[in-house]
């Protein structure tokens, strides 16, 4: 086999796997602003950013950018208070599928209650996270 017969050998393969990855590539502007956490599901009460174990906590965004509709999802966690405690865990998680404007996500507490100490709640869009906001559990 001459060099030429075997270069063309090794590009067909690998020009139609290059191929096949860019069309499966999606990119999205899509993005999560004005995050806020609340204890009722409207702007207008006051934001906050500490609750108490038996409280359900609603997080309010405004979605932009998306084109059309986009799955979005919240996944609320257990921060580690220290180096010497549980690794961070999902306590929550919420999926939606939703287009530009308000999103509201809720997180009951869990069986048993939130567990005392730091949480954060993040936001993803099209499984790309775009926003977070971190909480306190008193």
């Amino acid at each position: 086999m001459s060099r030429g017969s075997a270069w063309r050998a090794w590009a067909l393969p690998v020009v139609l796997l290059l191929a096949a990855l860019a069309c499966s590539v999606t990119v999205t502007t899509a993005h999560f602003e004005n995050v806020r956490l609340y204890r009722e599901a409207d702007r207008e009460s006051t934001a906050v950013r500490a609750f108490s174990a038996d409280e359900t906590i609603f997080c309010l965004a405004d979605l932009k950018d998306a084109d059309g509709q986009v799955p979005v999802r919240a996944e609320w966690v257990r921060l580690p208070k220290e180096k010497t405690d549980p690794p961070r865990a999902t306590v929550v998680r919420q999926e939606l599928v939703t287009s530009d404007g308000l999103v509201t996500f809720e997180a009951p507490p869990p069986d048993g209650g939130w567990t005392p100490g730091p949480h954060r709640v993040e936001l993803y869009v099209d499984d790309h996270r775009t926003a977070s906001l971190d909480f306190t559990i008193r």
